[in-house]
């Protein structure tokens, strides 16, 4: 199956029944998220990036590569929460692609290689998109890139 049409039926389970079930790359684990009030509406919503221990989707590339998706699954605004919650994503997946239980699984990929992939619905705000910029320097210093892409529809 191709990583748009995960990202599709991601997409499509978190806005049916606001659960998602996310799956590690390097073991076994389901996460369900929880809802959160949100701080302009006073509603309950989901935050945009959930269960910051878990990799969201991994795929092994043809050549070799592995992506490692980031699923925004509603707006990533430019509050101090969202940009919290992206790092603290981020820093989960340099944590978790520099395992040796990883390193073995995806056959040693070299730094370029691997990917680690914020994937969109709805466009991040700006202060979202430098602090993605900003953070490159970073994610390559723990072998990785880092990209952003819209979800394919």
């Amino acid at each position: 199956m191709q990583i748009s049409a995960i990202v599709r039926l991601y997409r499509v389970a978190l806005t049916t029944v606001c659960a998602v079930f996310l799956f590690c790359g390097c073991g076994s684990g389901i996460a369900v998220p929880s809802p959160t009030t949100s701080p302009t509406s006073g509603a309950l919503t989901m935050d945009p990036i959930q269960n910051i221990e878990n990799v969201d989707i991994v795929g092994k590339r043809k050549d070799g590569g592995v992506d490692l998706i980031i699923v925004a699954s509603s707006k990533l605004h430019g509050s101090p929460e969202h940009q919290r919650l992206l790092l603290a994503k981020i820093k989960s997946y340099l944590a978790q692609l520099n395992t040796p239980e990883f390193q073995t699984e995806f056959n040693h990929p070299r730094p370029d290689q691997v990917t680690i992939v914020l994937s969109y619905s709805e466009t991040p705000d700006p202060v979202i998109l430098q602090l993605i910029e900003k953070s490159k320097p970073w994610v390559e210093e723990n072998n990785a890139r880092l990209i952003v892409r819209p979800q394919a529809k």
